[in-house]
């Protein structure tokens, strides 16, 4: 369900090296899964224009640059209290961004080589106008690869399983809709997709690209059924007309995808009459 509201048909301020990606890496330096989240990158065979990572305040930003990235341009350090929840260190490295294009490279997640090329030419397609984002779909038991190429909003309010990964976002997108919303906790990366997709799209690209080794990391989190009823409950407020997709789902399904409170009743009465008499 797209809105009418296109983004801008050509990504502006293209380097002339060709790098549109920046990389917020959400490993800290120090941990097991930091070293990894560096490999990954120097395997790319498009370099990203940025990458971001934060320190703790006592240990020092710029000492933390490994010999690699040691007088880097591209490299950047933010500073972060030792109590910052990585929730909110995600929110501070993606106000360092200067590029058009946002990855965030989850501690579990690695990338193939060819992944930030594929997702640059995603973005510089024709018909890219109402992407806003592109991931990669994780595979089906038995390790199937799914054929779409969308993230459909159908599956998306299902809940927050994990679906899909190795997010990269177009900043505007990111900036039109608020970014991540910190308050929400672990349910705030759901919450984007949800936002992003009411009004625009969000592309596959194939899953041999990127996966996760081992389970955990902050952009696929497991939300709660309380924290979900009360997620969903505040995307039906914000686009009422999803009732009836909602309504939909539970007539094939067999069950209300949200769970019976009074809440959710609450939202299903407020909605019914307006659903059932269709558009004006």
């Amino acid at each position: 369900m797209v809105g009418d509201c296109s983004l801008s048909p050509t990504l502006d301020a293209l380097p002339a090296e060709g790098r549109l990606v920046a990389v917020l890496i959400l490993a800290l330096p120090g941990t097991p899964g930091w070293e990894a989240s560096l490999g990954c990158i120097a395997r790319q065979t498009v370099q990203p224009a940025e990458i971001i990572f934060a320190a703790q305040e006592a240990e020092g930003g710029g000492d933390l640059l490994p010999a690699g990235m040691s007088g880097s341009s591209i490299a950047r350090c933010v500073a972060i209290p030792h109590t910052e929840l990585l929730g909110a260190r995600l929110g501070l490295l993606c106000n360092e961004v200067r590029s058009p294009l946002v990855a965030v490279l989850d501690t579990p997640d690695r990338w193939a080589p060819g992944y930030l090329r594929a997702a640059q030419d995603r973005f510089l397609a024709a018909d890219a106008e109402t992407l806003a984002a592109i991931a990669i779909p994780t595979r089906a038991a038995g390790g199937a690869c799914p054929a779409t190429t969308e993230l459909h909003l159908e599956e998306a309010l299902r809940g927050p399983g994990d679906t899909a990964l190795g997010f990269i976002y177009r900043r505007e997108a990111l900036e039109r809709v608020g970014g991540w919303d910190m308050s929400l906790g672990p349910a705030a990366p759901w919450d984007l997709q949800l936002r992003l997709l009411v009004e625009w799209h969000i592309g596959l690209l194939p899953a041999t690209l990127a996966w996760r080794e081992g389970t955990g990391g902050w952009t696929q989190p497991l939300v709660g059924a309380a924290s979900r009823s009360r997620l969903l409950r505040r995307t039906l407020r914000r686009s009422p007309e999803l009732i009836g997709l909602l309504m939909l789902q539970a007539h094939v399904a067999g069950t209300w995808p949200l769970p019976v409170d009074e809440d959710a009743s609450s939202v299903v009465a407020d909605h019914r009459e307006a659903w059932a008499a269709g558009p004006a």
